[in-house]
């Protein structure tokens, strides 16, 4: 049972300069009146149900649509042509919806993996996409992971409380790093960027496992994996994770 969620995030700070000296590079100076024009328009366009032509009324009203369009470019002065995409998506977070909307469309699974299923949620994009900030957050806009431990935490209280003293739930805490093909476990103190841990089918072996009495030890656990992985900066992000964590 996949589900596929979209995230387009807001433009960041210095990016509409960054589009508008690309354009003036590429087009005219008589094409100024149509540069103003698709400066101020957005590439993406999220159609409701009641947006949809003929085509579309007839597919998956289930499915979210987003469409893409081509960013404009030079055509030498011929009439301006630009290719538009359309995709379906379980679930699509437009620039508006903050950390709050996307945990409560994550929160579901979060429980289906209390109720004793295996729940796996992965995050994908390039870098500067948004991954990091979805995920973790900060302190004001918490991401999906912290969001997750407290309700973990939360559950485990619920539980204990209920069954008086007869259950314990025990939290442990494995984070790991795939980095060039290569696997290490962040939170041991003999890790390096060499290590290559041996992955069998269902786990990766000699990985610590660290036990985690709340929320914010989780958290520092967390922040500590999270010094030791692999970082480099690229044009649109100045720490880009070059790796991908496994928590």
């Amino acid at each position: 049972n996949i589900r596929v969620y979209v995230r387009v995030r807001p433009e960041l700070p210095g990016e509409k300069d960054k589009e508008v000296k690309m354009l003036d590079a590429q087009q005219a100076a008589n094409s100024r009146k149509r540069k103003a024009a698709s400066i101020e328009e957005t590439p993406f366009k999220f159609p409701g149900i009641f947006d949809r032509d003929g085509e579309e009324a007839g597919q998956d009203l289930c499915k979210n649509l987003m469409e893409v369009t081509e960013p404009p470019k030079d055509r030498g002065g011929l009439k301006e042509r630009r290719k538009k995409w359309k995709f379906g998506f379980d679930n699509v977070f437009t620039p508006t919806h903050g950390q709050e909307e996307i945990w409560e469309a994550t929160d579901p699974l979060v429980q289906s993996a209390i109720d004793g299923y295996n729940v796996c949620l992965f995050a994908y994009g390039q870098t500067g996409s948004g991954k990091t900030y979805t995920m973790l957050g900060d302190q004001s806009n918490k991401g999906i992971i912290t969001r997750a431990v407290t309700k973990l935490f939360d559950a485990k209280t619920e539980t204990e409380s209920l069954s008086k003293g007869k259950t314990n739930v025990s939290i442990k805490v494995e984070l790991l790093e795939i980095y060039n093909e290569k696997v290490r476990d962040l939170l041991s103190p003999e890790s390096t960027a060499n290590q290559n841990l041996k992955v069998t089918s269902n786990n990766v072996e000699g990985t610590m496992l660290v036990s985690a009495t709340s929320s914010d030890e989780v958290m520092e656990i967390l922040d500590i994996a999270q010094s030791r992985r692999c970082v480099k900066a690229t044009n649109s992000n100045s720490e880009s994770s070059r790796s991908h964590m496994v928590f």
